[in-house]
């Protein structure tokens, strides 16, 4: 059932203010029965656009994005051009028809850690004065899942027994992996403690 949605987001700066650059999202099943990915979409956002609500951006992470693999600094410029606000939007209607998905409606909003992406997308929402798509208990943090598999079997590393094959800081990519990486996770505790995702 594909009303799992999977976000990442690259910034200009780690504020929770941060300005957006671009949104990657996929939404994704747990059930073993589907395919892992449903649709995945990736949106860049107009750097001059963002700027006018106020949203911050730190010299150091541009920088540090100076640094990055030409195939990182190229996914920056995917779909460039679009204003903050109407990708925003998209976003909005993308979540909604995930939750339609689900025959009550409901929503896993997922992200590497959502104290970092959804805060910060929330943010975004207020300043273009935009509802913001999910609830705040529908949010999921695949770092917590991430810990859960090394508890559970004796420090084992996740990302090394699932390790990832697509380019690193592009949001699309980065969903997908993250996406296929907590559907791993989950149906290998699934079958090995018997633990039911919801």
């Amino acid at each position: 059932m594909y009303n799992h949605v999977m976000i990442d987001i690259e910034t200009l700066s780690t504020a929770p203010n941060a300005l957006t650059v671009t949104i990657g999202a996929c939404t994704f099943s747990l059930d073993p029965n589907e395919d892992p990915i449903g649709v995945s979409a990736q949106w860049g956002i107009d750097m001059v656009d963002a700027a006018k609500y106020g949203l911050h951006m730190d010299p150091n992470t541009v920088l540090w994005w100076m640094k990055q693999s030409q195939a990182a600094r190229d996914g920056l410029e995917k779909n460039r051009g679009n204003t903050l606000r109407s990708v925003l939007t998209e976003l909005q209607d993308f979540c909604m028809a995930a939750r339609a998905n689900h025959k009550r409606q409901e929503l896993h909003l997922w992200a590497n850690d959502p104290t970092f992406d959804c805060v910060i997308l929330e943010n975004g929402y207020k300043a273009c004065d935009v509802a913001v798509p999910w609830n705040y208990y529908e949010t999921r943090s695949c770092r917590t899942k991430v810990f859960d598999y090394s508890h559970f079997y004796g420090g084992m590393s996740a990302k090394k027994e699932f390790p990832r094959e697509n380019t690193h800081h592009d949001a699309e990519a980065d969903a997908i992996y993250q996406a296929e990486l907590i559907r791993n996770i989950t149906l290998t505790m699934q079958k090995d403690i018997g633990f039911t995702p919801s």
